[in-house]
């Protein structure tokens, strides 16, 4: 049992506390290297010197086990062409043109609903079913304008068989000319009420494509259909069985989401640098390690008076479906022009002892710090200035294990 020094007990009380809390933080931020050099230790005792090795205090040095268990990686520093961007703020939205919205044409009550919000339609594709006796009252008219178009093609066909017979018979000297002209009277009269019949049914016809999007009567109609205008996703279903509706009541929306827009507010040191057509890259929270592409379409014509910001509009591919309307982004836009720097992930760099350190593979499993000098940091990237080469290697995932490795060894051995 460790014994405290009873002339150190004049000593301030909390100046003990503080520094038991800064020897327990600093333990507990190594537990699982510790606990891992530990085992390796214990695992295979006779060969201890395949464990960790403090060959100096820039040094760590450990076994492939530990290695492969703490997920070290090495990477190679190397010139990337950058550019300083200028972040502006975006959002995800849907492409107004490739959105379909289906309201209700007439007064009426939902019968059925064939789909639900996720499915994927096709253009025309019936998505409900509505009965409405203003549907029921068109499908009569169509009916009748249909069986009258009938009848007047009848009467006029009969009629021109009438015209020919009468007039070979006028050939053949067998019927007098005053016959003849009443044939060709009918004929007339026959042809204008087809024609007439023909005008009306065309009108009924146009009604019922107005309602039910489709001009063709149907002879047993389950009520007046509600179709997709579009192919595509329904994102928005709000019709139910037996719901009673009124012209105009939005029933469902129907989106086509391989292509979306990206909105996005740019301040004005980077107009400039902006024109329609131009690619630019974006990233969204959901995937924060990921860039995505898009093509600007449209920079808006006049400024936001108090955020001095303008509306910039993107077109984004989306044939992956990963992007989602309603999504925050961060949009990148270039401001200066492209420079070739040496650039490490920023996983890599380190501060330790008041200096900024990589560590450099010296052997297999033997690793080095080396202070560099840090320029420009981008989205997983940092500058080095000096202190490395294109082409050396560093650790990248892991660097921060090993820092802590040596802010270990550092600490006063325990009593």
């Amino acid at each position: 049992m460790r014994t405290l020094n009873p002339e150190s007990c004049s000593a301030p009380i909390d100046g003990w506390w503080a520094g038991a809390v800064r020897l327990v933080v600093a333990r507990l931020c190594m537990a699982v290297l510790v606990s891992l050099f530990v085992a390796s230790c214990r695992t295979e005792p006779e060969a201890a010197s395949s464990g960790p090795v403090a060959a100096d205090q820039d040094t760590v040095e450990l076994d492939q086990a530990t290695r492969d268990h703490l997920g070290i990686e090495v990477v190679v520093a190397r010139e990337s062409v950058v550019g300083e961007p200028v972040i502006a703020p975006a959002v995800v939205e849907l492409d107004p043109r490739r959105v379909g919205r289906v309201g209700a044409p007439v007064e009426g009550r939902i019968r059925e609903v064939l789909v639900q919000v996720g499915d994927r339609v096709a253009a025309g594709q019936t998505l409900a079913w509505l009965y409405s006796s203003a549907w029921e009252d068109a499908l009569a008219r169509a009916r009748t304008a249909a069986a009258a178009e009938r009848s007047a093609r009848a009467e006029r066909d009969y009629a021109e068989q009438q015209l020919a017979r009468s007039l070979r018979l006028w050939a053949a000297q067998a019927a007098g000319r005053q016959e003849v002209d009443r044939a060709r009277l009918e004929v007339v009269v026959a042809r204008n009420k087809l024609r007439a019949a023909r005008t009306e049914l065309a009108r009924a016809r146009r009604e019922v494509r107005q309602l039910s999007g489709d001009a063709t009567i149907p002879v047993e109609p389950r009520g007046l259909p509600l179709r997709a205008p579009i192919a595509g996703t329904v994102l928005e279903r709000e019709a139910s069985p037996g719901q009673a509706v009124v012209p105009g009541t939005h029933l469902f929306t129907v989106a086509q989401l391989d292509r979306l827009w990206l909105v996005a507010e740019v301040d004005e040191i980077a107009l400039g640098k902006l024109q329609a057509g131009m690619e630019v890259e974006f990233r969204v929270n959901a995937y924060p390690g990921e860039r995505f592409s898009a093509v600007i379409d449209y920079i808006g014509d006049v400024l936001d008076p108090k955020t001095r910001r303008v509306k910039v509009r993107c077109d984004v591919e989306n044939s992956s479906g990963r992007l989602r309307a309603g999504m925050f982004a961060s949009l990148f836009v270039p401001i200066r022009e492209p420079e070739r720097l040496l650039t490490v992930p920023d996983t890599a760099v380190q501060e330790l002892d008041s200096a900024t350190v990589v560590f450099v593979p010296t052997a297999e499993n033997r690793f080095q710090r080396r202070t560099v000098q840090v320029g420009r940091r981008g989205d997983g990237w940092v500058e080095i200035r000096s202190g490395l080469r294109p082409g050396d290697q560093v650790v990248g995932r892991g660097s921060f294990l090993l820092k802590s490795a040596i802010v270990l060894r550092a600490q006063p051995a325990e009593d």
